[in-house]
């Protein structure tokens, strides 16, 4: 509300606000499960970009467990009523194979596209022309679950040169995206950290590790 009211004051006028995580913004005692709670959240975001005649983009997680078979409008997590506030759904899911992403979208008011395929190296992305958008599947899953993964293949993939990784979601992104079990993830963070290649640090009571100096001048 001080931002808006900063922007207000100032004549500053946006043209897209960016909200990233979307569960970081919701008010005390608001639940992200409860259609009507999303609702009003949602309408409060239509009377602010109608003000400032802006876009809002909502950084929202999808659904715990694999999403292969669910439509894009219901990949993510919470209320329904998500799904039809929304004027544009884009998503990324796990692609059958690894480090390939399955990007689809959905619009109120257009056709849906076909969906593209990206590669992922961590932090880009590049569109693959010749890859089939297929899901991962809960066998593909299956048979990649006893993967192993190095310190060094990490700290390639998910951290970057410069700036924190929240040590959850890289726990998670480890266990989805890698196939690795919980107690890896962990060790296999908790390595990087004893090896001085990463250090943690808190930031506004969340558990963070970047790269170290030591690790940058390798």
């Amino acid at each position: 509300a001080y931002i808006l009211e900063g922007c207000r004051k100032g004549g500053y006028t946006p043209d897209i606000v960016f909200l990233d995580a979307f569960y970081r913004f919701l008010a005390k005692g608001d639940d992200d499960n409860s259609n009507a709670d999303m609702t009003a959240l949602y309408n409060q975001l239509d009377v602010i970009a109608k003000e400032f005649s802006c876009a809002f983009v909502v950084v929202h997680h999808t659904s715990k467990g694999l999403q292969n078979g669910k439509s894009v409008t219901d990949i993510g997590a919470g209320a329904g009523a998500q799904s039809r506030a929304a004027d544009t759904h884009i998503t990324l899911t796990e692609h059958e194979k690894p480090n390939l992403l399955c990007m689809e979208w959905v619009t109120r008011s257009f056709p849906p596209g076909e969906g593209v395929v990206l590669y992922r190296d961590f932090p880009q992305f590049t569109v693959e022309q010749d890859e089939v958008l297929t899901r991962k599947s809960a066998f593909a899953s299956a048979k990649k679950a006893k993967v192993d993964m190095t310190v060094q293949e990490m700290l390639d993939r998910y951290i970057p040169a410069e700036g924190g990784v929240h040590i959850p979601f890289l726990q998670n992104s480890l266990m989805e995206r890698e196939g690795l079990t919980q107690r890896k993830a962990r060790l296999l963070i908790s390595e990087a950290i004893q090896n001085e290649e990463v250090e943690e640090y808190t930031e506004k009571r969340s558990r963070y590790i970047r790269r170290t100096r030591k690790d940058k001048e390798q």
